[in-house]
């Protein structure tokens, strides 16, 4: 929905039968491992506490410096924009270990839409997250926190920024949300190495840009000093209003050139960032199937919300290969565009870049690079007829590689990044339901060639999602039932940065069954259940599971295991 309007998402009313649960991965089995400082405190089992089961930061045995960003606010009417003005930690000068942004938020008890909140300093994003939606007699707290290490440079001087959070508060919207945010510093162990830590922390534009089907790209230029011997871009793209729902896009025409930027429609249902340096396609980062917590039914996700939905992700994209390009000291641009966008997609993007401490100058180039324009296609399985039922397929791929040197104070290095997506969209509608089964897969490989050797490493993420929507019984009496399954999948292997090969699965299975109220509207909730999985492993032996379920808003059953085994499936 509108950021104008504040709306993150809205309650779609139809809903689904039940399916089988993919079963994205097969058994890890483990040695014996304690719970880390990831995983968030466990849940009381008989409470209605909202549960995020993603994984928290660890953090140092240092000492610490906390700075407040803003005090308990309540954002609402004219003060929907909370100003910032931070200034760095006396007690904790640097460098830091760590930097960790937190932020505690809360929704009085009644009825209000899932919202957006944004935090920014000096016109960087530092979060970007969505609302909780409340019950009708109780509200509800969550906790998010960002790691914001790299970003330690903005961090070294005062800054000016705001918190921004577009609640509406009417009669019948009566839902009240506060907020408070701080920052806290880590100090380095005495004798230890602080982290290697970008030396310029700039946003492409001081605002989050709203990109549509005519005008689609975030145009930022960037003038960098002349000894840059890395890059990086964190990027961020929220879809909302008719992109919110994207993977639903019944696509009009079946060639994606055809469909025009001025109809009303959703377009395709793909979405993708495209990077570009100077015109030449550099990088790309998918877009999350975010599910805000009205998104469907908001029955779904009132204590275990969706994968990221209260505090979305940037993508960091390598640019590495480019930093001999951008080291002319020209004005040099980067775009962001999203294939697909319509209405509308909402951008950020964060350029980091690391300085070489021993030369003024560090002369090098880009040597070559090769990528296009994903590749999409959209097939006509079952041939949709008048009524809107049949089902179509929708095929992307790519390949974006870039290899670059710089010449620097330690020798010529020189990097490599190639990218391999392939996506697939498998929407069906008939008299009884829809369903969607898509699956995206996205391989990052990263190599570097140096006097010391060479050093690779390849990131393999998949980001599944199912959703199935119908009917059952029959006369007076019917259910509907939806059921959506997410799944966030990042594993890595090689030999750099660490020796070491992190794997992280996240799966989320909700189901709501909803019968028709007395004006036939599905007003009427019967039941509802959620469970969650969160594995985490070192890639060799080790790895921890935490599994979290809901019933009808209450939190049945916890767990924690030190042996990650296959995600279980779902009678159908």
């Amino acid at each position: 929905m509108s950021l104008s309007s504040g709306f993150a998402g809205f309650c779609w009313r139809f809903v689904a039968v039940p399916v089988a649960v993919i079963v994205f991965l097969g058994p890890v089995h483990a040695e014996p491992m304690k719970a880390s400082a990831m995983f968030a405190p466990l849940p009381v089992v008989g409470s209605r506490d909202v549960m995020s089961i993603e994984p928290q930061i660890t953090r140092p045995d240092t000492p610490h410096c906390t700075v407040e960003l803003f005090p308990d606010h309540e954002f609402d009417g004219s003060a929907v924009r909370q100003a910032v003005d931070y200034i760095p930690p006396v007690g904790c000068p640097g460098p830091w270990s760590r930097v960790v942004f937190e932020a505690d938020f809360s929704i009085s008890a009644g009825q209000q839409f899932d919202r957006t909140v944004r935090v920014r300093l000096g016109g960087v994003n530092i979060l970007t997250g969505t609302t909780v939606e409340p019950a009708r007699r109780q509200g509800a707290t969550w906790h998010v926190e960002r790691d914001l290490t790299d970003y330690s440079a903005l961090l070294r001087q005062p800054e000016k920024g705001d918190a921004e959070l577009l609640n509406i508060v009417t009669d019948q919207n009566n839902g009240r949300i506060r907020g408070a945010a701080r920052l806290v510093f880590y100090k380095a162990a005495p004798g230890a190495q602080a982290p290697d830590v970008p030396a310029i922390v700039l946003p492409l534009d001081k605002d989050p840009v709203f990109l549509t089907a005519s005008s689609p790209v975030l145009k930022g230029e960037v003038s960098l000093p002349r000894n840059v011997t890395r890059l990086v871009l964190d990027v961020l793209a929220m879809p909302q209003q008719v992109d919110e729902f994207w993977y639903m896009c019944m696509p009009i025409h079946y060639s994606p050139e055809m469909n025009a930027a001025q109809d009303r429609t959703c377009g395709i249902p793909f979405r993708e960032t495209e990077v570009r340096v100077d015109g030449i396609l550099a990088g790309i980062a998918p877009v999350f199937p975010w599910i805000y917590t009205g998104g469907f039914n908001a029955m779904l996700w009132k204590q275990i919300p969706g994968i990221e939905t209260l505090n979305l992700h940037p993508y960091r994209v390598d640019l590495t290969p480019f930093a001999g390009r951008l080291n002319d000291g020209r004005p040099h641009h980067i775009d962001l565009s999203v294939v697909g966008a319509r209405r509308y997609v909402v951008m950020t993007g964060t350029l980091l870049a690391w300085r070489d401490p021993g030369r003024q100058v560090v002369n090098g180039e880009l040597v070559r690079s090769s990528g296009k324009t994903a590749a999409i296609t959209v097939h006509q399985d079952i041939p949709v007829q008048k009524n809107g039922t049949g089902k179509y397929t929708t095929h992307a791929d790519q390949i974006v590689e870039a290899v670059g040197y710089v010449e620097t104070s330690h020798g010529r290095v020189e990097t490599s990044v190639s990218q391999k997506m392939s996506f697939e969209n498998a929407y069906e509608r008939t008299d009884a339901g829809s369903s969607i089964v898509q699956i995206n897969r996205l391989t990052t490989r990263h190599d570097q060639q140096d006097l010391q050797g060479h050093r690779g490493y390849t990131v393999a993420e998949r980001f599944p999602l199912t959703v199935r929507q119908g009917k059952s019984g029959a006369g007076t009496e019917p259910e509907y039932t939806l059921n959506v399954q997410q799944g966030l999948i990042r594993e890595m292997t090689g030999t750099w940065p660490e020796n070491i090969t992190p794997q992280m699965r996240l799966f989320i299975d909700a189901t709501a069954v909803t019968g028709a109220g007395r004006n036939g509207a599905l007003t009427e909730h019967r039941s509802n259940t959620s469970e969650a999985w969160l594995q985490m492993g070192d890639g060799r032996s080790r790895c921890h599971e935490r599994a979290v379920k809901s019933l009808n808003d209450v939190i049945v059953s916890v767990k924690d295991d030190a042996e990650c085994r296959e995600i279980p499936q779902q009678k159908p």
